[in-house]
């Protein structure tokens, strides 16, 4: 089972709820230490998930809302300190990513914080009212926590908007972003529609090339943007053959979306809008989609200029 819980960035720094995250998986008794081992916790910019097999949500519970001991405190504090230093490439250029949307976003930095404030902030967040619970395939249970207080929401094309463009170069390498600068499910979906469009039309491309396939895009949702980014050069592909792809892609997604795949947004959109979208709802949106659309953002992504 897994469960979200939106931990907004505290002084606009990951660094309190990342930190927040270590602390409540930690014990200075051994046991309990081994026990806590087999969960898979991560914070992302905006919410926190944790992870595990054969323990109920009780157990899981009471190491989250037990308040933070002082010595756990400071002993993470070098931890996450350690950790920091040690970023990947990735994280560092995803922080730049951030600071193009806002200047003083923080995801990989230090900072001067209290024990009282980290209490607080978990008294705040780590309640059940703010967790929402998924099942071992990432449905949401609707009868616990934030689940029992989504509403049913709908979509629709008229809601979409364009996402911004962005460019950023970071240690010789050239990137293009599509941005939008807020929860809005029907642009996440269509854009998440234009991304899997785009990445399978290439592991086409690719494998009748005889070349080797790999990903060409990276995504990130947050509580108040979703991107996507690219590096790489793409193909060149006629215009007509997109067309085809989108014609033969578009039912292909759809029956996908039937069988409970291609949802991998809903739980984070449903933590951060308070409304869950169905599989019928999704399907209506992008059976809707029209190629222009697609090729509008293929322009703006400076895939076709």
């Amino acid at each position: 089972m897994e469960l979200l819980i939106q931990t907004p960035l505290y002084h606009e720094n990951k660094y309190l709820p990342h930190l927040l995250e270590h602390c409540v998986l930690y014990s200075q008794n051994d046991e309990e230490l081994l026990f806590l081992s087999d969960i898979f916790a991560s914070t992302r910019t905006g919410y926190t998930s944790f992870d595990w097999k054969n323990m109920s949500l009780e157990e899981i519970l009471f190491f989250l809302e037990r308040p933070v001991d002082e010595n756990i405190f400071f002993l993470q504090q070098k931890v996450v300190k350690n950790e920091l230093n040690n970023s990947s490439f990735w994280q560092k250029l995803y922080e730049k990513i951030l600071q193009k949307i806002h200047k003083n976003f923080r995801t990989n930095s230090l900072d001067s914080i209290s024990l009282e404030e980290l209490l607080n902030y978990q008294k705040q967040r780590y309640q059940k009212k703010h967790i929402l619970l998924l099942d071992e395939e990432w449905k949401i249970i609707f009868d616990r926590g934030k689940g029992k207080t989504l509403k049913k929401g709908k979509l629709s094309l008229d809601s979409f908007q364009f996402p911004e463009t962005l460019d950023l170069s970071y240690q010789k390498e050239h990137y293009h972003l599509l941005l939008t600068k807020n929860i809005q499910a029907s642009t996440i979906l269509v854009v998440d529609f234009f991304g899997a469009y785009l990445e399978d039309m290439l592991y086409l491309h690719d494998s009748k090339a005889w070349k080797y396939y790999y990903e060409r895009l990276d995504y990130s949702l947050a509580d108040s943007f979703f991107l996507i980014s690219r590096k790489k050069k793409f193909p060149k592909i006629s215009r007509q053959r997109r067309k085809q792809f989108f014609d033969l892609f578009q039912p292909y997604y759809c029956e996908k979306i039937r069988q409970g795949e291609k949802r991998a947004y809903i739980p984070q959109i449903a933590l951060f809008t308070q409304e869950y979208f169905s599989r019928e709802e999704h399907i209506r949106l992008i059976s809707h989609l029209d190629f222009s659309l697609i090729l509008e953002l293929l322009k703006r992504f400076r895939i076709i200029m």
